[in-house]
């Protein structure tokens, strides 16, 4: 499982700027929750009065988030890479953020809103040198635009889309981002905390559920504490992050297929890169009988991209529409009378990807032929009647899908010519009809 690094920056005490109350406070609790509950390898705060930040390959640099300090962390910190493929860089920032020229700025602590482009730090440039690190998930959560002063003409940063980064924007670019009270928090970070830890039983492990999640949770707060509309959006680069997971110790089964689909559907699209992202990213969650699997989808495109003569080269010519059979794992288990596990065997079956119409990928088990005995004898007296006489039937071997299926799939299938019966493709909305 890979490493998790996060860096923090909460702002109050603003030197040309209005002060907050709580945006250093959202921060200290930012990186306690990774620190103390999370377990991060390492989390670095920028904060006045916070300890200085070190690491190995520097001396130790001041925590006060002014111009000079972040810039030169920036720089110096993310000259080389230091993490790996398969770990993950949080970056947290609370305070002030500004729009001007058509980029968006964090402003330091000792920044100026008449010289935001020397005195602010864009946020392109930050993610710049965040993906220098070497990780291939960064995610950044951005808590700014919080004064009624602090608008650029109405406009507040979230405009930019970062490439290759999931990005968690306090409030929508036309809103305000708020501090409440009662709470001794900004909303956005308090309902952020809610989310990663699980409110009521609650699992929102995944990009996805968790930007739903704030998307109805910080309307309702500020509305319970008479604050105007906030509304938080994720910006996503690609899409297929949208099913990252980013609490890998809360993954569902679930979860795990849709980044499997992900990973699939990257790879008939020839997007190498970034399908192998995916099945690194199944790697981490995955049980432990499917790695064998995984490492060979992986080791698959990593032969792929070295046969590929232009990486860049999607057209639909190149897209694969039958992948030969590979192996994949699974564990058979044995169960006694009262449902206990007594037996645990891995067995492989041979699997392939095949392609559905309109490029639709569909991932397919071969089930081997069997014999077993069907029906009941006369003296089972919960037995119906049809069931009788106990019998012997054998099965030929045929393909099944290894995975539920989705709605896209279904749609592929149902717009096909109708053979014995109509597919409605739009039964997962009006239930199923078969005509």
């Amino acid at each position: 499982m890979g490493k998790n690094w996060a860096i923090a920056i909460g702002i109050n005490e603003y030197q040309n700027m209005c002060w907050l109350k709580f945006a250093r406070k959202d921060a200290e609790a930012v990186c306690q929750f990774f620190q103390e509950t999370l377990h991060f390898d390492k989390v670095d705060l920028f904060a006045k009065g916070a300890e200085p930040v070190c690491y190995a390959d520097g001396p130790p640099l001041e925590a006060i988030p002014t111009v000079g300090n972040l810039d030169t962390f920036f720089d110096i910190r993310f000259e080389r890479p230091f993490l790996e493929l398969g770990d993950n860089l949080w970056f947290f920032f609370a305070g002030h953020g500004k729009r001007h020229k058509g980029r968006d700025y964090l402003m330091p602590i000792d920044g100026s809103p008449r010289r935001v482009e020397k005195m602010g730090i864009a946020i392109d440039y930050v993610a710049e040198r965040l993906r220098r690190s070497g990780a291939d998930n960064v995610i950044l959560m951005i808590d700014a635009c919080r004064g009624e002063d602090d608008r650029d003409g109405g406009e507040g940063v979230g405009r930019q889309q970062q490439k290759g980064i999931i990005t968690f924007f306090a409030c929508s670019p036309n809103e305000l981002s708020y501090e409440i009270e009662e709470l001794q928090q900004g909303s956005f970070t308090y309902a952020l905390l809610e989310g990663l830890r699980g409110k009521d039983s609650g699992n929102y492990a995944t990009v996805k559920r968790l930007d739903g999640y704030l998307i109805e949770r910080v309307p309702k707060l500020n509305d319970e504490y008479g604050k105007p509309l906030q509304t938080p959006y994720t910006s996503i680069e690609p899409a297929s992050k949208l099913n990252c997971i980013l609490l890998l110790n809360q993954a569902m089964p679930d979860d795990v297929t849709k980044l499997k689909m992900d990973a699939l559907q990257a790879e008939v699209d020839n997007r190498l890169d970034e399908a192998e992202h995916l099945w690194r990213r199944v790697k981490d969650v995955c049980a432990r009988g499917e790695l064998d699997y995984v490492y060979d989808q992986i080791y698959r495109i990593k032969q792929a991209q070295s046969l590929t003569s232009d990486p860049k080269d999607d057209q639909p010519d190149n897209k694969p529409s039958d992948h030969q059979p590979s192996k994949v794992t699974f564990t058979v288990v044995k169960v006694n009378a009262q449902g206990e596990v007594i037996e645990q065997q891995e067995q492989q079956a041979e699997q392939r990807l095949v392609m559905l119409p309109v490029e639709v990928p569909l991932s397919l088990v071969r089930i081997p032929e069997g014999t077993f005995w069907m029906g009941a004898q006369k003296e089972e007296e919960d037995a119906f009647g049809h069931e009788y006489p106990r019998h012997q039937v054998s099965v030929p071997s045929f393909w099944m899908g290894q995975y539920p299926v989705t709605q896209q799939q279904w749609q592929a299938i149902a717009g096909l010519s109708k053979v014995d019966m109509y597919l409605d493709p739009d039964c997962s909305v009006s239930g199923p009809r078969l005509f």
